[in-house]
């Protein structure tokens, strides 16, 4: 599948095609939409600011302040953290009504989207050039030490709010794992931590990608050989090939693409959108963190070797990052087909949190990794679940915590319900440990 892909890249490349020549033209509108503009077109307000780590990244942030009928958010903060290789885009990418962070600004928060460094809305540096390999010397490690603090803090600075709500996927997870070990007075700024498919421990995992630079050795090797950038596809390729996907012959190569981390999102009618906004660029030096995961079997900081370990941690291995002890409540949605957050995984780094910290663990047995996003049947399935568990914890104008049995919970809940699934019982006693 993969040298099928690469086949018709270098094809269409060398014959000079454009996606507007390959069927673009029966492309719904959002496959080329930018964040804020997949936002205002379903009539919600924009916001974009900035902020810097101290590290001299300048990250971008997106914003919802308000529904769309206008009203101003008066809830709580919530903010949404995305995975590897995308940008805050996979949020706001599926329908509205599928669409996380347009759920939660219609129900009344303040949603905010970060951008990790080196993604397209947080490319700039202070002294860095993007082309250095300075620039790319990062990973997740790096994300949670500097990227989610000073998102965090400028969030708060700005809206005025003691907390906010935490929402990641994926590789958003990882940083935030990562953050609360290295920062634990972080905690304090945060009501509630919302892991979509959480990754840790990836012992299990059965990503290719990830399994082919772990086995080999091959991802170490390229690092070294300054492969710093890792950017599979830019935005022209992923136009070129959301153009092949309005192509009735080449329509196979957008599910081959998308099957890779989830075969029931591949089944979307809006794969080819999916195509436009994913994959983005990181650095290599994350990829192969997450593979160090997989050989190492540990969920700790880089491992840099013997003696740079020793230079900058003070010991000749990584340390792990230490899980147990967290003290932020959490919730666990996670994917029972998911080759990267293996199940097996996930129930792992629960049994390693301290005791009643997880206050509610859902699987969704025919979801992979990325149907919380793109999947056709989130708005019955993930989404009231999502908006069920920041609505339970959610401080309204930093008031008293809203309870599950409020009525205005239930009701703002039950209309996302379909006929087909009643997700979880609206006992507050049956939902949460």
């Amino acid at each position: 599948m993969a040298s099928r892909l690469v086949c018709v890249f270098l094809c269409l490349c060398l014959a000079g095609v454009r996606a507007s020549d390959v069927g673009s033209t029966s492309l719904d509108p959002d496959t080329y939409r930018n964040c804020e503009q997949l936002i205002t077109s379903k009539g919600f307000p924009f916001e974009g600011h900035e902020t810097l780590t101290e590290d001299g990244f300048v990250l971008g942030l997106h914003r919802i302040p308000g529904s769309r009928a206008g009203a101003v958010a008066s809830k709580g903060v919530v903010l949404f953290q995305h995975g590897l290789l995308a940008s805050s885009e996979e949020f706001v990418m599926n329908t509205l009504e599928r669409s996380p962070a347009l759920v939660l600004a219609d129900a009344g928060y303040d949603v905010w989207m970060g951008n990790n460094r080196g993604n397209p809305y947080s490319t700039k540096h202070t002294h860095k050039s993007r082309l250095s390999a300075a620039y790319w010397d990062f990973s997740y490690d790096e994300m949670g030490l500097y990227d989610v603090p000073a998102t965090i803090n400028y969030i708060l600075d700005n809206t005025g709010a003691k907390t906010l709500t935490y929402i990641g996927h994926s590789e958003g997870t990882s940083q935030m794992f990562a953050a609360l070990s290295l920062h634990p007075n972080l905690s304090n700024k945060i009501n509630l931590f919302i892991a979509i498919t959480p990754i840790g421990w990836l012992g299990h995992q059965s990503m290719p990608l990830l399994s082919v630079l772990a086995k080999s050795g091959v991802g170490e090797l390229l690092y070294h050989l300054g492969l710093h950038e890792f950017n599979p596809a830019a935005k022209l390729q992923r136009d070129l090939l959301a153009g092949l996907c309005a192509v009735p012959l080449f329509s196979a190569l957008c599910d081959d693409i998308l099957s890779m981390v989830d075969p029931y999102a591949a089944q979307s009618k809006r794969v080819p959108i999916y195509v436009g906004h994913f994959p983005e660029s990181t650095s290599s030096k994350c990829l192969l963190h997450y593979a160090q995961s997989i050989v190492q079997k540990t969920f700790a900081r880089f491992d840099l070797g013997h003696t740079a370990n020793l230079a900058k941690y003070g010991t000749a291995t990584a340390p792990a990052y230490n899980v147990s002890a967290y003290t932020v409540p959490m919730v666990f949605f996670a994917g029972g087909k998911d080759p990267l957050g293996n199940p097996t995984d996930v129930e792992r780094m629960a049994s390693e949190l301290p005791a009643n910290l997880l206050k509610w663990y859902q699987t969704y047995p025919h979801y992979g990794h990325m149907a919380f996003v793109a999947g056709d049947d989130a708005d019955v399935t993930f989404i009231p679940d999502l908006l069920m568990a920041v609505e339970k914890y959610a401080y309204v104008n930093n008031g008293p915590v809203l309870s599950v049995d409020d009525a205005s919970v239930v009701s703002s809940v039950s209309h996302l319900r379909g006929s087909t699934r009643d997700p979880v019982p609206l006992n507050a006693a049956e939902l949460f440990i």
